[in-house]
């Protein structure tokens, strides 16, 4: 009796990454945000946490779809209790503006100190923000200086108007 040939193996394709193909179709030039929401959403759907805070965002500026405040809300709470920097920042945005329910400046401040602790550049400038004006805290101006030299080291591009830090203060 012959030994029979095994069939060839089926070639093995590399696994699609929900969340990669939803941040490249949202960064594109000109962006296809109703696409990328569909990626973000299949991504959230698998538990990604940086899916579903990407998914808020979108929910949130109407960005593809129609705003939903009151939806993102709940999407970028779920985000960052799995730990996404970005779910944090969002809702921390969220929080501080009343968008998707009401206003709480502690709430929202505790997001964006949560989302810096991560290395997240934008939240660092709002916290930064935030301390410098006392909103949700009271005013320390050094900390803020400090942590908006921090936001512009993680590479955030934003710039405080009228904040000047003095080579003594370095």
């Amino acid at each position: 009796m012959k030994p029979r040939n095994p069939a060839p193996a089926a070639p093995t394709l590399p696994a699609i990454d929900a969340l990669q193909q939803g941040l490249s179709l949202f960064h594109a030039q000109p962006p296809d945000y109703e696409r990328a929401v569909a990626w973000f959403r299949a991504s959230a759907e698998s538990g990604n946490g940086e899916g579903m805070a990407m998914l808020g965002l979108c929910q949130l500026e109407g960005l593809g779809m129609p705003a939903d405040p009151e939806q993102a809300r709940e999407t970028l709470k779920q985000a960052s209790a799995r730990r996404s920097a970005q779910g944090r920042f969002q809702l921390g945005r969220a929080l501080m503006t009343g968008r998707g329910g009401p206003a709480d400046e502690s709430a929202g401040l505790t997001a964006y100190v949560a989302a810096a602790s991560m290395g997240h550049a934008e939240a660092t400038f709002n916290l930064a923000s935030c301390l410098f004006a006392g909103v949700g805290c009271l005013p320390d101006r050094m900390a803020a200086k400090a942590l908006y030299l921090r936001a512009r080291a993680l590479g955030c591009t934003i710039k405080p108007d009228g904040v000047r830090v003095s080579r003594r203060e370095l």
